[in-house]
């Protein structure tokens, strides 16, 4: 039997990562983990969970799952090596893969995670960005004012609107920084000569075709191309103006700078002249 194709997910919170992986959970040829380097341990126990709900031969026991989800003391590559891709079992998919932040597996153990998927090129990436870092820091305190990170589609009308609030000039505009420098050091680090990348955006790929969008990722990961169901929808239906108490001021704070894209709906431009 062939080796499985290795890949990860790359991206950032509230880019439509959730709704990726969902998806290709989906697919019977795709064992997809969630956020195995997550900071919280319950969520890394719910994503690696994820990744081998549909495996016939794992012994589902909760104790025999919790010792196989990454904890602190372990080391990132072994893990990787051992606990997701490295699987010799007879049922194995044709792809295996995991979601994976820019700020995932910073810490001193953990850290030997980039190194394992640096210095293997065959590890595909699909990169996924939201390029308008407005809308991702929308998305961000929308969810925190409402206790609410995903919506699911059969309840998606009778979720409620959360009321406008502010975000001070200086937060925003550290959020932007921040994300941008993330996303260059995660790019950079993971550079490597024949790797197979495959980008895309979520305004432009994932929200706006979606079927069409899941199809080239499959095409991407080697695996039959099949519809995958699309089971979450965005936080909020308003736009940006509505949902931000002092948008007028965000926008003439940001109005000499190349920030400004984000407030004038052409933001994918600048997302890729910082990149």
């Amino acid at each position: 039997m062939d080796s499985p194709v290795k890949f990860v997910l790359l991206g950032h919170p509230r880019s439509g990562s959730t709704l990726v992986t969902v998806a290709l959970q989906e697919h019977p040829d795709i064992r997809m983990f969630g956020e195995l380097f997550h900071a919280e341990f319950q969520n890394r126990l719910i994503a690696y969970q994820w990744g081998i709900s549909r495996r016939p031969s794992t012994y589902m026991s909760s104790e025999r799952t919790q010792d196989w989800v990454y904890t602190d003391h372990q080391r990132g590559d072994r893990f990787l090596e051992d606990l997701v891709f490295g699987d010799p079992s007879e049922d194995r998919p044709a792809a295996i893969g995991f979601k994976f932040f820019y700020d995932h597996a910073r810490a001193p153990r953990a850290i030997s995670a980039w190194d394992y998927l640096r210095d293997d090129p065959e590890v595909r990436i699909v990169h996924l960005v939201r390029e308008n870092l407005l809308d991702c820091l929308i998305s961000t305190m929308t969810a925190e004012h409402t206790r609410v990170w995903e919506i699911e589609a059969e309840t998606y009308e009778k979720t409620p609107e959360p009321p406008p609030f502010v975000i001070p000039p200086a937060d925003c505009a550290a959020y932007f920084e921040k994300m941008t420098a993330l996303r260059r050091r995660a790019t950079t680090e993971l550079a490597a000569p024949g790797r197979a990348v495959l980008e895309i955006e979520y305004e432009r790929d994932v929200h706006s075709d979606f079927d069409g969008t899941l199809r080239r990722v499959q095409e991407f990961l080697g695996v039959p191309a099949r519809p995958l169901p699309q089971r979450l929808r965005k936080l909020s239906r308003r736009p940006a103006h509505v949902l931000i108490a002092n948008y007028a001021e965000l926008s003439r704070h940001f109005a000499p700078t190349p920030a400004r894209a984000f407030f004038d709906g052409t933001g994918a431009g600048h997302a890729r002249r910082h990149s």
